[in-house]
């Protein structure tokens, strides 16, 4: 990154040397930095740039738009700071900005716009700037005087250029989890939003559905948080004898996989999937595990990522005796029941302190990638295994002609859709089908996960098979009666012999004895931590203000929590969700009912956790006396 960063400098350096060096450095990213080297200089054999600008003197200039049809101004040749100010005003109050919000904004027309959104942000307000034309970035950067932001702190403004979107919605992702108050905007000078309207619009529903992402994934951990926390624990035996996900890394390398996911398309897929058994390995979801097996088809792998227990029905009064589950450890302790001694172990992203004390101990299974629908965690699982030809069946993402939402034979093959707020989407034959805004945002999260993988790995093939689909980047489409025509790698040997590491006896001690000498300490701990945490919600329950002698007692609440360090990493994902609820000011004047909320969440999972750590500890003793007394 420092070399990457010379670089850029230098070739701001030689465009115009000037103090914006030090507006760069303060908020440039790695992500702008490499957009910002690999686009062409100006002085190549390309045709003269489109974009100009035209000094006036103020430091932010007039940009000027040039196409063979003629010239457009993209703001104000007299007076764009004024121009710029009515703009956001305007805007602001049509929109009812939160000081507090996360502002994208699309199109970079100079430091105007900016000083006026930032001068109605408060400390915890942001500004990411996205501009995906590359020449005019270049052009305001060079005729534009940005040294005004240097007084912001690097924070609260981010710059990416680029044509290819893909890596800024990564960046977006990251700058939302970050963000505490959840409260988003998006904003366009208007000049160029008319000019560029296509492209805008574009990335702006891309934008949008980032935000609808980040709000569902925030509201599933407000409501699950608790649930994947308790499912871990419970799942401890489980974490210490069942084999993790690393024994299967390569296992098919270079091979073909069958990705099933439970879509309409799913249906004309079964004749194809039923006479390749036994060639290519199958990757299900939960979901479809029963349209397979329905059809007589078992498949080699189930994926499961969903710790509710609403999943389970997925799973009930089907026969699939020689499936392996691959779950992430946060699931539901009786989905795993339906996989005796056939479960393999990954780690999900979702408990960041949990994973790191069994990272400490030698017990956390390596990760597979988590994010809106499990088909991405089948996918995942398929590169996981060396796959490089993947046959994508059931992906839909998009409602059937007769507003199916899933495939027939599963849980849900009587859900019909028949209004609602629809989108159109691009389908793989080129017309529009119908989606939820959800679909979509899990279209676009798995388009862009296979575009990034398939720059890692230039062999990577992924073939869609849903006509109805919506097309899904970095995939091509194969009709299912394409599928005999194209020469996928069959994998070799009889299929019990595809994998056949189980769990054995001699292997259960191992992870038994790791952890069990460890639970003590951390139960004493957990104790500790409910007793301080009761103190604070017995305190807030009887008042209805955080007067500066109560803010003062939470203060010591505080100091003996971080003086448990176990208990602290058990519990970090509550403090964590905590800090994106509540940590910007509360204008309804709850902030006194939400640390009672927060207090009363960690008091009763530290008293739960602490409680079940006894049958653990049993369970765990039973097996190493078990194995001593053998």
């Amino acid at each position: 990154m420092v070399d990457a960063m010379e670089n850029m400098e230098n070739k701001v350096s030689v465009m115009n040397d000037h103090p914006n060096l030090a507006v760069l450095r303060r908020f440039a990213t790695p992500s702008l930095a490499t957009a910002w080297l690999t686009a062409p200089e100006e002085d190549n054999d390309r045709p003269a740039a489109t974009i100009a600008a035209e000094d006036n003197g103020a430091g932010n200039p007039s940009l000027l738009y040039h196409t063979p049809a003629g010239t457009q101004r993209l703001n104000s040749g007299r007076d764009p700071r004024g121009e710029a100010e009515r703009q956001v005003a305007l805007w602001s109050e049509k929109t009812a900005l939160s000081p507090h919000a996360l502002v994208v904004m699309i199109g970079c027309s100079g430091p105007a716009h900016l000083e006026a959104l930032l001068r109605r942000l408060s400390e915890f307000g942001a500004i990411f700037v996205i501009e995906p034309n590359p020449d005019v970035f270049r052009t305001v950067w060079k005729h534009g005087d940005f040294t005004s932001l240097l007084r912001y702190p690097a924070g609260m403004l981010t710059f990416w250029t680029g044509s290819d979107p893909a890596p800024a919605l990564t960046e977006l992702k990251a700058q939302l989890r970050r963000h505490c108050s959840g409260q988003t905007a998006i904003f366009s000078p208007p000049g160029m939003a008319r000019c560029f309207r296509d492209t805008y619009a574009d990335l702006r529903q891309r934008v949008e559905a980032t935000f609808g992402l980040e709000r569902c994934n925030r509201r599933t951990e407000t409501i699950f948080a608790t649930g994947w926390f308790r499912n871990a624990v419970t799942n401890l035996p489980l974490l210490a004898a069942a084999p993790g996900v690393n024994q299967l890394r390569g296992r098919f390398s270079g091979g073909t996989a069958v990705v099933v996911a439970a879509g309409p398309g799913l249906n004309a897929m079964l004749p194809w999937i039923k006479s390749i058994v036994g060639r290519y390995p199958i990757i299900t979801v939960g979901t479809a595990l029963r349209s397979l097996v329905r059809a007589e088809i078992e498949p080699d792998f189930v994926v499961a990522v969903d710790g509710s227990p609403e999943i389970i029905p997925q799973f009930q009064n089907v026969t699939a005796p020689h499936a392996r589950l691959v779950g992430a450890f946060t699931l539901h302790p009786a989905v795993f029941a339906f996989f005796p001694q056939r479960s393999f172990l990954f780690t999900p992203d979702l408990l960041p302190g949990f994973n790191y004390w069994l990272g400490q101990l030698g017990l956390r299974p390596e990760r597979l990638r988590i994010g809106g629908t499990v088909s991405l965690s089948a996918i995942d699982l398929a590169l996981f295994l060396g796959c490089r030809q993947l046959v994508l069946a059931g992906l839909d993402l998009a409602f059937g002609p007769d507003g199916a939402t899933h495939a027939a034979g599963t849980i849900y093959e009587q859900a019909r859709i028949t209004s609602g707020a629809w989108v159109k989407v691009p389908d793989n034959r080129g017309h529009d089908v119908p989606t939820s805004r959800q679909f979509l945002g899990y279209r676009n999260i798995i388009g862009d996960y296979l575009t990034a993988q398939t720059v890692r790995n230039p062999d990577l093939q992924c073939y869609n098979t849903s006509p109805n689909g919506a097309r899904i980047a970095g995939t091509i489409f194969v009709a299912p009666e394409q599928l005999p025509e194209l020469d996928l790698p069959v994998t070799p040997g009889p299929r019990e012999a595809w994998v056949r590491e189980e769990p054995t006896p001699a292997d259960l001690p191992s992870g038994a004895a790791v952890l069990a000498p460890r639970l003590p300490r951390l139960q004493t701990e957990l104790d500790r931590a409910a007793t301080a945490t009761g103190t604070a919600v017995n305190l807030l329950d009887k008042t209805a203000t955080l007067t500066p002698a109560i803010l003062a007692q939470l203060d010591r609440v505080d100091a003996e929590l971080k003086a448990l360090p176990l208990a602290a990493l058990w519990l970090e994902h509550l403090i964590s969700l905590y800090d994106k609820l509540a940590a910007a000011p509360d204008s309804d004047g709850g902030l006194c009912r939400r640390n009672r909320e927060f207090y009363g969440r960690l008091h009763d999972n530290a008293r739960w956790a602490s409680e079940v750590i006894t049958p653990i500890s049993a369970a765990l003793g039973g097996v190493k006396q078990e194995k001593k007394n053998g």
